[in-house]
């Protein structure tokens, strides 16, 4: 029986690091991921996961429209991942992104989720110490200059 549980457990064990290991790591440069981000974001805001990736992919959709694709393009590489989570953010929110043109209108997107713009804001502020604290601070800076 022992024997048994070994080999099931060493079975588990293989299938579990095969199954990670396939996962996209989303690392740049920094080592940062959009998942790492809305993880700290989750936790930091106490917004659920709906909550979080719809104010994080509106508020990138919003700087993807606001910025030039040069300057986006510094954001985006710092998260890789960024464009499934402004597709998923936009579609949690109930809006397409190229309907994210100012603040007030991603405030108004993601109020249908319950996020009030007080709670908007401290994601915009997390975003941007992520980025900063992941050494991107060029990338955090043209984020902040976009969701003032």
């Amino acid at each position: 029986m022992n024997r048994r549980h070994f080999i099931l457990a060493t079975c588990s064990a293989s299938v579990a690091l095969t199954a990670c290991s396939s996962l996209p790591m989303g690392m740049g440069s920094s080592g940062s991921s959009t998942a790492a981000m809305l993880s700290g974001l989750q936790s930091a805001t106490g917004l659920s996961a709906n909550q979080s990736t719809a104010s994080a992919g509106a508020l990138m959709g919003l700087a993807q429209n606001k910025l030039s694709p040069t300057d986006f393009a510094s954001i985006s590489n710092s998260l890789p991942g960024m464009s499934d989570m402004i597709s998923k953010g936009a579609s949690l929110a109930g809006v397409s992104p190229s309907a994210l043109t100012s603040m007030s209108s991603v405030a108004n997107a993601v109020s249908s989720l319950g996020v009030t713009p007080a709670q908007l804001n401290s994601v915009a502020g997390y975003m941007g110490k992520y980025l900063g604290g992941a050494g991107n601070n060029s990338a955090a800076s043209l984020l902040a200059g976009v969701l003032r």
